[in-house]
Protein backbone atom coordinates (compact mmCIF):
# COMPACT_ATOMS: atom_id res chain seq x y z
CA UNK A 1 0.00 0.00 0.00
CA UNK A 2 2.98 2.12 0.71
CA UNK A 3 3.83 2.53 -2.53
CA UNK A 4 0.11 3.01 -4.24
CA UNK A 5 0.00 6.02 -1.88
CA UNK A 6 3.68 7.42 -2.10
CA UNK A 7 2.86 7.31 -6.33
CA UNK A 8 -0.52 9.04 -6.13
CA UNK A 9 1.08 11.77 -3.61
CA UNK A 10 3.27 12.60 -6.14
CA UNK A 11 1.43 12.80 -8.82
CA UNK A 12 -0.97 14.92 -7.18
CA UNK A 13 1.64 17.08 -5.72
CA UNK A 14 -0.02 16.93 -2.30
CA UNK A 15 3.57 17.58 -0.60
CA UNK A 16 4.90 20.16 -2.81
CA UNK A 17 5.53 23.18 -1.37
CA UNK A 18 4.97 22.25 2.29
CA UNK A 19 7.47 22.13 5.19
CA UNK A 20 4.76 21.27 8.30
CA UNK A 21 1.87 19.28 8.53
CA UNK A 22 -0.95 19.08 10.72
CA UNK A 23 -2.48 15.03 10.97
CA UNK A 24 -5.87 15.03 12.15
CA UNK A 25 -6.26 11.89 14.22
CA UNK A 26 -9.36 10.50 15.07
CA UNK A 27 -8.02 7.29 16.49
CA UNK A 28 -10.12 4.88 14.02
CA UNK A 29 -8.41 2.71 11.89
CA UNK A 30 -8.07 5.42 8.68
CA UNK A 31 -6.22 8.33 10.40
CA UNK A 32 -3.90 5.46 12.76
CA UNK A 33 -2.80 4.49 9.43
CA UNK A 34 -2.77 8.02 8.02
CA UNK A 35 -0.17 9.00 11.06
CA UNK A 36 1.66 5.93 10.77
CA UNK A 37 1.92 6.01 7.11
CA UNK A 38 3.27 9.48 7.13
CA UNK A 39 5.88 9.24 9.72
CA UNK A 40 7.40 6.14 8.39
CA UNK A 41 7.70 6.83 4.73
CA UNK A 42 7.76 10.55 4.76
CA UNK A 43 9.42 11.66 7.99
CA UNK A 44 11.55 14.73 6.49
CA UNK A 45 8.39 17.11 7.16
CA UNK A 46 7.08 19.19 10.68
CA UNK A 47 4.49 17.60 12.03
CA UNK A 48 1.76 17.92 14.62
CA UNK A 49 -0.96 15.24 15.33
CA UNK A 50 -4.61 17.21 16.04
CA UNK A 51 -7.30 15.37 17.76
CA UNK A 52 -11.01 17.07 18.54
CA UNK A 53 -12.56 15.29 21.41
CA UNK A 54 -16.31 15.82 20.17
CA UNK A 55 -17.94 14.32 23.46
CA UNK A 56 -20.90 12.56 21.63
CA UNK A 57 -19.79 9.02 22.29
CA UNK A 58 -18.38 7.37 25.90
CA UNK A 59 -15.57 5.74 24.39
CA UNK A 60 -14.60 9.69 23.41
CA UNK A 61 -12.05 9.88 26.54
CA UNK A 62 -10.35 6.57 25.49
CA UNK A 63 -10.15 7.44 21.88
CA UNK A 64 -8.09 11.18 22.75
CA UNK A 65 -5.91 8.74 25.38
CA UNK A 66 -4.84 6.76 22.14
CA UNK A 67 -4.08 9.36 19.62
CA UNK A 68 -2.03 10.67 22.84
CA UNK A 69 -0.13 8.07 23.18
CA UNK A 70 0.67 7.25 19.70
CA UNK A 71 2.27 10.46 19.30
CA UNK A 72 3.96 10.51 22.74
CA UNK A 73 5.44 7.11 20.99
CA UNK A 74 6.63 8.97 17.97
CA UNK A 75 7.56 11.80 19.38
CA UNK A 76 5.37 13.98 17.54
CA UNK A 77 3.71 17.32 18.94
CA UNK A 78 -0.07 16.85 20.17
CA UNK A 79 -2.32 19.18 19.70
CA UNK A 80 -5.81 18.37 21.26
CA UNK A 81 -9.55 20.47 21.13
CA UNK A 82 -12.64 19.72 23.27
CA UNK A 83 -15.65 20.45 22.23
CA UNK A 84 -19.17 19.99 22.96
CA UNK A 85 -20.43 19.44 19.40
CA UNK A 86 -24.18 18.88 20.83
CA UNK A 87 -23.98 21.87 22.49
CA UNK A 88 -22.84 23.99 19.82
CA UNK A 89 -25.13 21.93 16.72
CA UNK A 90 -28.32 23.12 18.86
CA UNK A 91 -27.40 26.44 19.66
CA UNK A 92 -26.49 26.72 15.78
CA UNK A 93 -29.53 25.28 14.64
CA UNK A 94 -27.56 22.75 12.69
CA UNK A 95 -26.85 19.03 12.57
CA UNK A 96 -24.16 17.68 14.48
CA UNK A 97 -21.88 16.59 11.00
CA UNK A 98 -21.63 20.27 9.97
CA UNK A 99 -21.07 21.62 13.12
CA UNK A 100 -18.33 19.31 13.84
CA UNK A 101 -16.60 19.69 10.16
CA UNK A 102 -16.63 23.62 11.49
CA UNK A 103 -15.19 22.78 14.72
CA UNK A 104 -12.60 20.19 13.35
CA UNK A 105 -11.56 22.84 10.43
CA UNK A 106 -11.13 25.71 12.06
CA UNK A 107 -9.06 23.86 14.98
CA UNK A 108 -6.65 22.43 12.83
CA UNK A 109 -6.00 25.61 10.42
CA UNK A 110 -5.54 27.59 13.72
CA UNK A 111 -2.06 25.63 14.35
CA UNK A 112 -0.95 27.34 11.46
CA UNK A 113 1.08 24.70 9.31
CA UNK A 114 1.30 24.11 5.75
CA UNK A 115 -1.02 21.58 5.19
CA UNK A 116 -3.76 19.30 7.07
CA UNK A 117 -3.91 15.71 6.15
CA UNK A 118 -7.24 13.80 6.20
CA UNK A 119 -7.57 10.62 5.98
CA UNK A 120 -10.57 10.27 3.65
CA UNK A 121 -9.95 7.05 1.36
CA UNK A 122 -11.84 5.56 -2.00
CA UNK A 123 -15.01 4.64 -0.06
CA UNK A 124 -15.68 7.77 1.80
CA UNK A 125 -15.31 9.55 -1.75
CA UNK A 126 -17.89 6.61 -2.96
CA UNK A 127 -20.21 7.41 -0.34
CA UNK A 128 -20.09 11.11 -0.79
CA UNK A 129 -21.01 10.65 -4.76
CA UNK A 130 -24.13 8.61 -3.80
CA UNK A 131 -25.09 10.79 -0.57
CA UNK A 132 -25.17 13.81 -3.54
CA UNK A 133 -26.61 11.92 -6.06
CA UNK A 134 -29.69 10.68 -3.60
CA UNK A 135 -30.00 14.30 -2.82
CA UNK A 136 -30.70 15.39 -6.37
CA UNK A 137 -26.78 17.30 -7.06
CA UNK A 138 -25.66 18.36 -10.30
CA UNK A 139 -22.07 17.86 -11.50
CA UNK A 140 -20.33 19.59 -9.02
CA UNK A 141 -21.16 17.45 -6.21
CA UNK A 142 -20.78 13.97 -7.68
CA UNK A 143 -16.92 15.41 -8.59
CA UNK A 144 -14.34 13.60 -6.12
CA UNK A 145 -12.76 14.78 -3.35
CA UNK A 146 -9.32 16.63 -4.97
CA UNK A 147 -6.57 14.93 -3.58
CA UNK A 148 -4.93 18.42 -2.80
CA UNK A 149 -7.22 21.63 -1.91
CA UNK A 150 -5.51 24.20 -0.80
CA UNK A 151 -4.61 23.44 2.66
CA UNK A 152 -5.98 20.30 2.50
CA UNK A 153 -4.78 17.00 1.73
CA UNK A 154 -6.25 13.54 1.28
CA UNK A 155 -3.14 11.05 0.11
CA UNK A 156 -5.57 7.94 1.07
CA UNK A 157 -8.36 8.76 -1.95
CA UNK A 158 -5.96 5.95 -3.99
CA UNK A 159 -6.92 3.07 -1.64
CA UNK A 160 -10.04 1.73 -0.17
CA UNK A 161 -11.29 1.49 3.79
CA UNK A 162 -10.16 -1.83 4.19
CA UNK A 163 -6.72 -1.56 3.25
CA UNK A 164 -6.62 1.03 5.75
CA UNK A 165 -7.87 -2.13 8.34
CA UNK A 166 -5.23 -4.38 7.14
CA UNK A 167 -2.53 -1.93 7.02
CA UNK A 168 -2.82 -1.16 10.72
CA UNK A 169 -2.70 -5.05 11.49
CA UNK A 170 0.29 -5.75 9.50
CA UNK A 171 2.49 -2.90 11.36
CA UNK A 172 0.60 -3.14 14.68
CA UNK A 173 -1.07 -0.18 14.70
CA UNK A 174 -3.53 0.32 17.80
CA UNK A 175 -7.05 1.96 16.63
CA UNK A 176 -10.44 2.31 17.88
CA UNK A 177 -13.88 1.18 16.90
CA UNK A 178 -16.78 3.71 16.61
CA UNK A 179 -19.55 1.69 17.41
CA UNK A 180 -21.74 4.90 15.99
CA UNK A 181 -20.30 3.52 12.53
CA UNK A 182 -22.84 0.90 12.30
CA UNK A 183 -25.70 2.62 13.51
CA UNK A 184 -27.78 2.86 10.57
CA UNK A 185 -30.12 5.79 11.23
CA UNK A 186 -27.43 7.90 9.90
CA UNK A 187 -27.72 8.66 5.98
CA UNK A 188 -24.34 8.10 5.51
CA UNK A 189 -23.98 4.70 7.59
CA UNK A 190 -26.95 3.53 5.60
CA UNK A 191 -25.56 3.80 2.58
CA UNK A 192 -22.77 2.37 3.83
CA UNK A 193 -24.15 -0.39 5.20
CA UNK A 194 -27.00 -1.46 3.15
CA UNK A 195 -26.93 0.36 -0.46
CA UNK A 196 -23.04 -0.12 -1.22
CA UNK A 197 -23.14 -4.00 -0.13
CA UNK A 198 -26.35 -4.05 -2.07
CA UNK A 199 -24.66 -2.20 -5.28
CA UNK A 200 -21.27 -4.58 -4.75
CA UNK A 201 -24.09 -7.97 -5.62
CA UNK A 202 -24.08 -6.16 -9.20
CA UNK A 203 -20.69 -5.01 -9.60
CA UNK A 204 -17.88 -6.08 -7.04
CA UNK A 205 -15.88 -2.94 -8.46
CA UNK A 206 -18.36 -0.91 -7.49
CA UNK A 207 -16.74 1.61 -4.54
CA UNK A 208 -13.86 1.77 -7.83
CA UNK A 209 -16.08 2.78 -10.38
CA UNK A 210 -17.76 5.53 -8.39
CA UNK A 211 -14.28 6.55 -7.68
CA UNK A 212 -13.50 6.78 -10.99
CA UNK A 213 -16.60 8.49 -12.01
CA UNK A 214 -16.70 10.91 -9.87
CA UNK A 215 -12.54 11.44 -10.95
CA UNK A 216 -13.71 11.85 -14.59
CA UNK A 217 -16.51 14.25 -13.64
CA UNK A 218 -14.30 16.42 -11.38
CA UNK A 219 -12.41 16.76 -14.85
CA UNK A 220 -15.72 17.72 -16.86
CA UNK A 221 -16.96 20.48 -14.29
CA UNK A 222 -13.45 21.80 -14.30
CA UNK A 223 -13.81 22.48 -17.91
CA UNK A 224 -16.91 23.80 -17.96
CA UNK A 225 -16.30 26.36 -14.96
CA UNK A 226 -13.25 27.20 -16.78
CA UNK A 227 -15.30 28.21 -19.75
CA UNK A 228 -17.83 29.30 -17.65
CA UNK A 229 -15.44 32.06 -15.97
CA UNK A 230 -14.23 33.03 -19.54
CA UNK A 231 -18.05 34.24 -20.17
CA UNK A 232 -18.15 35.72 -16.98
CA UNK A 233 -14.90 37.65 -18.08
CA UNK A 234 -17.16 39.10 -21.29
CA UNK A 235 -20.11 39.27 -19.68
CA UNK A 236 -20.07 40.63 -16.32
CA UNK A 237 -20.61 44.37 -15.51
CA UNK A 238 -20.88 46.41 -12.51
CA UNK A 239 -23.19 49.78 -11.35
CA UNK A 240 -22.89 51.40 -8.00
CA UNK A 241 -22.14 48.35 -5.91
CA UNK A 242 -24.37 45.99 -8.31
CA UNK A 243 -22.65 43.33 -10.08
CA UNK A 244 -25.03 43.17 -13.59
CA UNK A 245 -24.98 40.20 -16.45
CA UNK A 246 -27.16 41.41 -19.43
CA UNK A 247 -30.60 38.90 -19.20
CA UNK A 248 -30.31 38.54 -23.24
CA UNK A 249 -26.45 37.42 -22.83
CA UNK A 250 -27.26 34.75 -20.80
CA UNK A 251 -30.25 33.40 -23.06
CA UNK A 252 -27.89 33.41 -25.81
CA UNK A 253 -26.07 30.00 -23.90
CA UNK A 254 -26.75 26.83 -23.64
CA UNK A 255 -29.05 26.25 -20.20
CA UNK A 256 -26.41 23.94 -18.23
CA UNK A 257 -23.68 26.95 -19.46
CA UNK A 258 -26.25 29.63 -18.40
CA UNK A 259 -26.33 28.53 -14.90
CA UNK A 260 -22.92 27.89 -14.07
CA UNK A 261 -22.28 31.35 -14.77
CA UNK A 262 -24.94 32.65 -12.66
CA UNK A 263 -23.86 30.54 -10.16
CA UNK A 264 -20.58 31.96 -10.33
CA UNK A 265 -21.76 35.53 -10.66
CA UNK A 266 -23.03 35.00 -7.48
CA UNK A 267 -20.11 33.46 -5.81
CA UNK A 268 -18.26 36.92 -6.60
CA UNK A 269 -21.12 38.98 -4.78
CA UNK A 270 -20.36 36.47 -1.86
CA UNK A 271 -23.12 34.11 -2.10
CA UNK A 272 -24.07 30.62 -3.10
CA UNK A 273 -26.92 28.83 -5.31
CA UNK A 274 -28.24 25.45 -5.83
CA UNK A 275 -30.40 24.63 -8.96
CA UNK A 276 -33.33 25.50 -7.69
CA UNK A 277 -32.58 29.06 -7.09
CA UNK A 278 -30.68 29.49 -10.59
CA UNK A 279 -34.18 28.56 -11.88
CA UNK A 280 -36.09 31.25 -9.95
CA UNK A 281 -33.25 33.65 -11.34
CA UNK A 282 -33.74 32.72 -15.18
CA UNK A 283 -37.67 32.97 -14.64
CA UNK A 284 -37.92 36.08 -12.73
CA UNK A 285 -39.96 38.77 -14.00
CA UNK A 286 -39.14 42.65 -14.87
CA UNK A 287 -39.02 44.30 -11.42
CA UNK A 288 -38.77 41.76 -9.63
CA UNK A 289 -36.56 41.17 -6.95
CA UNK A 290 -35.44 37.42 -5.18
CA UNK A 291 -33.21 37.28 -1.64
CA UNK A 292 -30.76 34.56 -2.15
CA UNK A 293 -29.28 34.71 0.97
CA UNK A 294 -29.93 36.58 4.18
CA UNK A 295 -27.73 39.92 2.61
CA UNK A 296 -27.73 38.94 -0.96
CA UNK A 297 -30.70 39.96 -3.63
CA UNK A 298 -31.00 39.67 -7.56
CA UNK A 299 -32.87 42.22 -9.26
CA UNK A 300 -34.59 42.25 -12.79
CA UNK A 301 -34.32 45.89 -13.96
CA UNK A 302 -34.40 46.88 -17.73
CA UNK A 303 -33.69 43.10 -19.01
CA UNK A 304 -30.83 42.95 -16.83
CA UNK A 305 -29.76 40.82 -13.35
CA UNK A 306 -28.89 42.82 -10.73
CA UNK A 307 -27.07 41.18 -7.64
CA UNK A 308 -26.25 43.25 -4.99
CA UNK A 309 -27.28 43.46 -1.08
CA UNK A 310 -29.86 45.43 -1.42
CA UNK A 311 -33.86 44.73 -2.86
CA UNK A 312 -34.04 48.10 -3.90
CA UNK A 313 -30.75 50.25 -4.96
CA UNK A 314 -30.42 53.99 -3.25
CA UNK A 315 -28.19 55.53 -5.19
CA UNK A 316 -25.09 58.06 -3.35
CA UNK A 317 -25.83 61.29 -5.13
CA UNK A 318 -22.58 63.46 -5.45
CA UNK A 319 -22.34 66.08 -8.47
CA UNK A 320 -20.10 68.84 -7.98
CA UNK A 321 -19.27 71.61 -11.04
CA UNK A 322 -15.69 72.58 -10.18
CA UNK A 323 -14.73 76.40 -12.09
CA UNK A 324 -11.87 76.78 -14.12
CA UNK A 325 -10.15 78.58 -10.75
CA UNK A 326 -10.69 78.80 -7.42
CA UNK A 327 -11.74 77.16 -4.55
CA UNK A 328 -15.10 74.61 -3.49
CA UNK A 329 -15.49 73.22 -0.37
CA UNK A 330 -17.28 69.92 -0.27
CA UNK A 331 -18.84 69.25 2.66
CA UNK A 332 -20.34 65.80 2.44
CA UNK A 333 -17.19 64.11 1.49
CA UNK A 334 -14.84 66.19 3.27
CA UNK A 335 -12.63 67.37 0.13
CA UNK A 336 -11.92 70.70 -0.93
CA UNK A 337 -11.34 71.06 -4.38
CA UNK A 338 -8.70 73.69 -5.85
CA UNK A 339 -8.00 74.16 -9.36
CA UNK A 340 -5.62 77.01 -10.57
CA UNK A 341 -3.40 77.55 -13.82
CA UNK A 342 -0.38 74.88 -14.47
CA UNK A 343 2.32 76.53 -12.76
CA UNK A 344 5.91 73.78 -13.29
CA UNK A 345 3.93 70.63 -12.17
CA UNK A 346 4.76 68.03 -14.76
CA UNK A 347 3.87 65.05 -13.37
CA UNK A 348 0.30 64.51 -10.75
CA UNK A 349 -0.36 62.18 -8.39
CA UNK A 350 -3.36 60.19 -8.74
CA UNK A 351 -4.14 60.58 -4.47
CA UNK A 352 -4.17 63.80 -4.49
CA UNK A 353 -3.23 66.15 -7.87
CA UNK A 354 -3.88 66.18 -11.52
CA UNK A 355 -3.13 67.96 -14.58
CA UNK A 356 -5.93 68.57 -17.31
CA UNK A 357 -6.23 70.46 -20.66
CA UNK A 358 -8.38 73.08 -20.09
CA UNK A 359 -9.82 72.87 -23.74
CA UNK A 360 -11.50 69.86 -22.26
CA UNK A 361 -13.34 71.62 -20.26
CA UNK A 362 -14.66 74.73 -22.58
CA UNK A 363 -17.85 72.99 -23.39
CA UNK A 364 -18.56 70.71 -20.46
CA UNK A 365 -17.13 72.03 -16.87
CA UNK A 366 -15.50 69.00 -14.79
CA UNK A 367 -17.41 67.42 -12.08
CA UNK A 368 -16.85 65.55 -9.10
CA UNK A 369 -19.18 62.85 -8.69
CA UNK A 370 -19.44 58.67 -7.97
CA UNK A 371 -20.18 56.16 -11.10
CA UNK A 372 -22.85 56.33 -13.07
CA UNK A 373 -24.29 54.38 -15.96
CA UNK A 374 -22.23 54.99 -19.34
CA UNK A 375 -19.24 55.97 -17.77
CA UNK A 376 -15.89 55.14 -19.84
CA UNK A 377 -12.22 56.63 -20.16
CA UNK A 378 -9.97 56.63 -22.72
CA UNK A 379 -6.23 54.95 -22.91
CA UNK A 380 -3.21 55.81 -23.77
CA UNK A 381 -3.68 54.11 -27.42
CA UNK A 382 -6.68 56.33 -28.02
CA UNK A 383 -9.23 53.06 -27.16
CA UNK A 384 -12.15 53.49 -25.01
CA UNK A 385 -13.10 51.24 -22.26
CA UNK A 386 -15.71 51.26 -19.77
CA UNK A 387 -14.79 52.23 -16.19
CA UNK A 388 -17.14 49.31 -15.20
CA UNK A 389 -14.50 46.40 -17.19
CA UNK A 390 -11.91 48.79 -15.30
CA UNK A 391 -12.91 48.41 -11.66
CA UNK A 392 -13.19 44.33 -12.78
CA UNK A 393 -9.67 43.83 -14.45
CA UNK A 394 -8.54 45.85 -10.93
CA UNK A 395 -10.46 43.50 -9.08
CA UNK A 396 -11.46 46.42 -7.09
CA UNK A 397 -14.66 45.39 -4.74
CA UNK A 398 -18.21 46.19 -5.74
CA UNK A 399 -18.72 47.55 -1.82
CA UNK A 400 -15.45 49.57 -2.61
CA UNK A 401 -17.15 51.25 -6.69
CA UNK A 402 -19.82 53.28 -5.34
CA UNK A 403 -18.12 55.56 -3.91
CA UNK A 404 -14.62 55.86 -5.73
CA UNK A 405 -14.39 59.57 -6.70
CA UNK A 406 -14.25 60.66 -10.25
CA UNK A 407 -13.31 63.65 -12.09
CA UNK A 408 -15.23 63.53 -15.17
CA UNK A 409 -16.68 65.51 -18.01
CA UNK A 410 -20.03 64.14 -19.07
CA UNK A 411 -19.46 60.04 -18.77
CA UNK A 412 -16.10 60.66 -19.69
CA UNK A 413 -13.75 59.78 -16.83
CA UNK A 414 -10.71 61.39 -16.57
CA UNK A 415 -9.41 60.74 -12.79
CA UNK A 416 -10.28 57.55 -10.71
CA UNK A 417 -9.60 59.63 -7.20
CA UNK A 418 -6.79 57.43 -5.63
CA UNK A 419 -6.19 55.11 -8.11
CA UNK A 420 -5.37 56.49 -11.77
CA UNK A 421 -5.71 58.99 -14.61
CA UNK A 422 -6.78 58.54 -18.01
CA UNK A 423 -5.71 59.95 -21.14
CA UNK A 424 -6.66 63.58 -22.20
CA UNK A 425 -4.67 64.63 -24.65
CA UNK A 426 -3.94 68.28 -25.11
CA UNK A 427 -1.86 70.90 -23.36
CA UNK A 428 -2.26 69.91 -19.44
CA UNK A 429 -2.51 73.86 -17.94
CA UNK A 430 -5.11 73.17 -15.10
CA UNK A 431 -4.30 72.06 -11.78
CA UNK A 432 -6.57 70.40 -10.05
CA UNK A 433 -5.83 69.65 -6.41
CA UNK A 434 -8.13 67.75 -3.88
CA UNK A 435 -7.84 68.61 -0.10
CA UNK A 436 -8.78 65.51 2.20
CA UNK A 437 -10.16 65.93 5.85
CA UNK A 438 -8.66 68.60 8.07
CA UNK A 439 -7.03 71.35 5.66
CA UNK A 440 -8.18 74.77 7.18
CA UNK A 441 -4.82 75.94 7.12
CA UNK A 442 -3.79 74.75 3.60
Amino acid sequence: MEQIVKKFIAKNHILDNVRTIVLAVSGGADSMALAHLMLSVFPAYGYKIAHLNHGLREEADADEALVRSFAAAHGVPFRLCRRDIAALAKERRQGLEETGREERYGFFRGLGADLILTAHHKNDAAETVLLHLIRGSGLMGVASMAPREADLGRPFLCVPKEALVAYCKEHGVAFAEDLTNADTTYTRNKVRHELLPLMETINPDVVDAIYRFSVIAAGDDKVLDDAAAKYLDFFLESEDSDLILKREDLLGLAEPMARRVLRATVAEAGGAVDYELTEKILALQEGKALPLTKDLWVRRKENRFLFGTAKERSIPRLYVKLPLCGRIDIGEIGVTAEIRPGAGERQGSPAAFGLFPEALFREQPPVLRYRQAGDWVMLKDGKSKKLSDYFIDEKIAPSQREKTLLLAVGDRVLWVVGRRFFAAPGKQNIVIRLLFGNHSNN
